[in-house]
């Protein structure tokens, strides 16, 4: 007895979908500024004007120190 060959029954080649691929987006690559040193603003410190005490004058005027010796001498 002859063996049957067995037929080979052809697959059926599945079609594979493409992938469709991502196109990466590139980058725009940004020019680094330089960091330049911030120079600090020293803030200005407001001078406050010192109010220059005017000194009495000792004895003041002649009526005063008329008066002044008028209570002296009592």
């Amino acid at each position: 007895m002859k063996k049957k060959k067995k037929k080979k029954k052809k697959k059926k080649k599945k079609k594979k979908k493409k992938k469709k691929k991502k196109k990466k987006k590139k980058k725009k690559k940004t020019k680094k500024k330089k960091k330049t040193k911030k120079k600090k603003k020293m803030k200005k410190k407001k001078k406050t004007k010192k109010k220059k005490k005017k000194k009495k004058k000792k004895g003041g005027t002649k009526e005063e120190e008329e008066k002044h010796e008028r209570r002296v001498t009592r």
